[in-house]
């Protein structure tokens, strides 16, 4: 392959491999063989069963359940129907049950909407899962997620019938609840938990930095079936990447994104945007990742938006947010209003050789777009004098470390007002 051509394709693949699904379950292997387990037993020998899976939001709860599912389509047993219910989007039991019938394609519609009252719906549904049986019924799978939104609904009548099919001799049904909630089983009313099989999987251990360090190499690297014939580009990548995991800048990057987030969706779109950083028109020869290259990319998806706001105000709006900082310093976070500001900017205004002295409207036109950008927020029933607007207190919603991390990156600052910034408070 000529070293003139470009990156384009190579970074296709590597987004296909990021974005796919199928490696999410190495880190729950055991949970992903029992969950297989329980599915195979409904759809290949008409077992009726219930199950709960719980994890953190983004722990792969529903990558591991389409993992389960397609492995035993793969399997030569398709002869299955899935029913998806969300407890966001079916807040009651009636709404489950007419998506339940409409997904089910039954014979109660109405052109396309579902007839009847809740318990005309339920008995029909009830009625149509009894007349099936183990051996010649299509098995059914009831995909519950938010399952601990159900818990909340009036009786629980719903989670009561499904539980009631699963114990039953009808046809095959499996019920499978999705949540973050552990203590959901606690949810459940005693008619509803009795009838429950209590099969829970847990999807609760926490990544460590060697296991992202893999996750990191084996998404990044290409797979080399002979490395004779390897292409010298695949042979140049994987030894960078091989390389860039053994650095402690990268890994001190990496153990900083996994404390801050162990969601593997947001590392893999870490991964994706780290990738297009690379140009798509770039040669061959020259690709080529840097520890550098990760470390600005951490930081530009970890930034502050409160300092990215900051960074674009003016300098007068900047003075003022230092007066407000160099207040609540003193005063121990007690609210202020725009008098004390204006105070403390004067003081320093007359006091700068470089810094132009404003009017006092406009100060206060700079601290009401403050409010408006809402640095700050004003404090209900403490109008102050009058009502006057002067005198209406006001929480500051900036930490000192924000405002020393905006300055320090703010570009054209005049001298006086980092020294300002910097100085003890008086």
């Amino acid at each position: 392959m000529s070293t003139s051509q470009s990156f384009l394709p190579w970074r296709k693949k590597l987004k296909e491999k990021i974005m796919s699904s199928t490696m999410c379950c190495g880190r729950f292997t055991k949970e992903c063989d029992q969950l297989k387990y329980v599915l195979e037993r409904t759809i290949k020998h008409g077992e009726s069963d219930s199950v709960l899976l719980i994890g953190f939001k983004g722990s792969g709860k529903t990558t591991i359940l389409n993992h389960s599912l397609n492995t035993i389509r793969q399997s030569g047993h398709d002869d299955f129907t899935i029913v998806h219910l969300n407890g966001l989007i079916h807040t009651d039991d009636g709404l489950a049950l007419k998506e339940i019938i409409c997904q089910l394609h039954l014979k109660e519609l109405e052109g396309d909407r579902v007839a009847g009252s809740f318990s005309d719906n339920l008995l029909f549904l009830l009625q149509s899962l009894r007349t099936g049986d183990r051996n010649t019924s299509k098995p059914v799978i009831f995909i519950l997620d938010e399952f601990h939104l159900f818990c909340s609904h009036r009786n629980q009548t719903l989670l009561y019938n499904l539980f009631e099919a699963a114990q039953a001799s009808w046809a095959p049904i499996c019920v499978v609840g999705m949540t973050s909630r552990v203590d959901v089983t606690e949810l459940l009313e005693k008619r509803v938990k009795s009838r429950f099989s209590h099969r829970t999987i847990l999807l609760l251990s926490n990544p460590t930095l060697k296991e992202r360090l893999q996750l990191f190499k084996s998404l990044l690297t290409f797979e080399t079936k002979d490395s004779r014939k390897t292409d010298s580009f695949i042979q140049r990548w994987n030894e960078n990447i091989n390389s860039l995991c053994n650095e402690g800048s990268v890994r001190d990057v990496l153990e900083k994104q996994l404390f801050c987030d162990t969601d593997e969706k947001m590392f893999r779109s870490y991964l994706l945007t780290l990738l297009c950083k690379i140009p798509v028109s770039a040669e061959l020869r020259n690709v080529k990742l840097t520890a550098e290259d990760i470390k600005e990319c951490y930081e530009f998806l970890a930034c502050d938006a409160k300092i990215t706001l900051l960074q674009g105000l003016s300098t007068l709006e900047l003075c003022l947010v230092i007066a407000m900082t160099h207040q609540m310093e003193l005063y121990d976070d007690e609210p202020f209003n725009f008098e004390m500001i204006l105070n403390r900017y004067l003081k320093f205004a007359k006091q700068s050789n470089s810094v132009k002295l404003s009017e006092r409207p406009v100060v206060l036109k700079a601290f009401e777009r403050l409010q408006a950008l809402e640095l700050i927020i004003p404090l209900s029933g403490m109008a102050g004098r009058s009502g006057l607007k002067e005198y209406q207190m006001y929480n500051f919603l900036l930490t000192k470390s924000q405002v020393t991390s905006a300055l320090q990156s703010y570009v054209g600052l005049q001298t006086d007002i980092v020294q300002w910034a910097n100085s003890s408070l008086d």
